[in-house]
C-alpha cells in the first residue's frame, strides 16, 4: 500500500505549498512527522509518499528572485496555473529555481528531525504544467531560459521564424531526470503524466493519467497503463467502481484518488491489480504478469 499526502501553506489563503522550495520549507511539518511514524506502527508495510511539484512557486518575491526561470507566454506575460496566485517556472540545472525546488525532495526523504523521513515521492505533473512552451529564451546576452535548439514559431505565410521558444519538457529534462534517479535510488516514485521523450521512457516507475476525460487512458498504453480516480465525478465507492470499469475498457488499471470523499469500506478490484507487469492490453481486460 502507498499513501500520498499534501499540505496547504498556512496563512497564504488559497496558495498551496505544492511546489516551491521556500513555501514547502516554511511549513510546520510536526503533524506530518507524527503521521508517518504512526502509519509505520499501524501498517508496517505501507509506504508514505509526499506530494512534490516542480513548476509552481507561490511566494510574492519569486518573480524577481527567479526572473530567469519564469515561464513566459508569447505575449511576454508570466504564465500561471489558471490564476496569478500560481505562477509557473521552469527548473534547470543552471538556474537557482532548480536548485531551490530540488531541496523539497531532500526534505521529504531526509531522516527526522530535519526531514520528514517519507519513503518516497509522488511527483505531480512530471513533464510540464499547463504550458508546454516557454518564450523567455536567452537572446543577445539577456537572461532567460535556454533555447532547446529546435523550437520556434513560424510565420504560416512566409515560413520564416517569428520568435524562438523552448519545449518545457526538453529544457527541464536533465534536471527532472537526475532528480528522479536520485529518488528511485532511495525509495518509490509515482508520477502524474506519461513520458514525452525516449529518454524518460527508459526510466521505469509507475505513472498514471488523470481521468476527468476517460479517453486520456489511451495516452497510457505505451508506458504504465494506470488511470487515476476521477475527482470530478466520484462521490462514493459505487462511482469509483464505475470509473474502474471504464478504465478497464481502455485496458488500464486504477489508482484511488487521494480524497476523503471516497473511503473504501471493503476490498475492491484494485486488490487484484497490483503488483503487476502488463503483458497485453485489450478492451475490458489487462493481461498481467506477477512482477512489479
Amino acid at each position: 500500500m502507498r499513501i500520498s499526502s499534501r499540505v496547504a501553506f498556512p496563512g497564504r489563503g488559497s496558495k498551496a505549498a505544492t511546489a516551491t522550495a521556500r513555501p514547502f520549507q516554511f511549513v510546520d511539518w510536526s503533524l506530518t512527522k507524527e503521521q508517518v511514524a504512526r502509519l509505520r506502527k499501524l501498517v508496517p508495510g505501507a509506504k508514505h509518499l509526499k506530494y512534490y511539484h516542480c513548476f509552481i512557486d507561490t511566494l510574492d518575491e519569486s518573480p524577481k528572485k527567479y526572473a530567469d526561470a519564469r515561464l513566459l507566454r508569447a505575449d511576454g506575460t508570466h504564465a500561471d496555473y489558471g490564476g496569478a496566485l500560481l505562477p509557473l517556472y521552469v527548473p534547470t540545472h543552471e538556474n537557482n529555481y532548480g536548485r531551490d525546488v530540488s531541496r523539497n525532495v531532500e526534505m521529504i526523504l531526509a531522516p527526522q528531525p530535519d526531514g520528514l523521513r517519507c519513503d518516497g515521492v509522488y511527483w505531480d505533473e512530471f513533464e510540464y504544467s499547463r504550458y508546454q512552451h516557454a518564450y523567455h529564451v536567452v537572446e543577445d546576452g539577456r537572461g532567460g531560459l535556454p533555447w532547446d535548439g529546435v523550437s520556434a514559431d513560424i510565420d504560416p505565410k512566409t515560413l520564416k521564424i517569428l520568435r524562438l521558444k523552448s519545449s518545457v519538457e526538453l529544457i527541464s529534462q536533465p534536471f527532472r531526470l537526475a532528480l528522479a534517479r536520485s529518488i528511485l535510488a532511495r525509495g518509490p516514485l509515482v508520477a502524474n503524466g506519461q513520458p514525452h521523450t525516449r529518454t524518460m521512457l527508459k526510466l521505469h516507475f509507475p505513472r498514471f493519467v488523470e481521468t476527468g476525460s476517460i479517453s486520456r487512458c489511451s495516452r497510457a498504453h505505451v508506458y504504465s497503463p494506470i488511470a487515476l480516480g476521477d475527482h470530478l465525478t466520484e462521490r462514493n465507492e459505487r462511482d469509483a467502481y464505475r470509473v474502474m470499469l471504464r478504465a478497464l475498457d481502455f485496458g488500464c488499471l486504477y489508482y484511488w484518488y487521494n480524497d476523503l470523499t471516497v473511503v473504501p469500506t471493503h476490498p475492491h478490484l484494485t486488490s487484484y491489480m497490483f503488483p503487476a507487469t502488463p503483458i497485453e492490453l485489450g478492451e475490458g481486460t489487462s493481461s498481467l504478469g506477477s512482477g512489479s
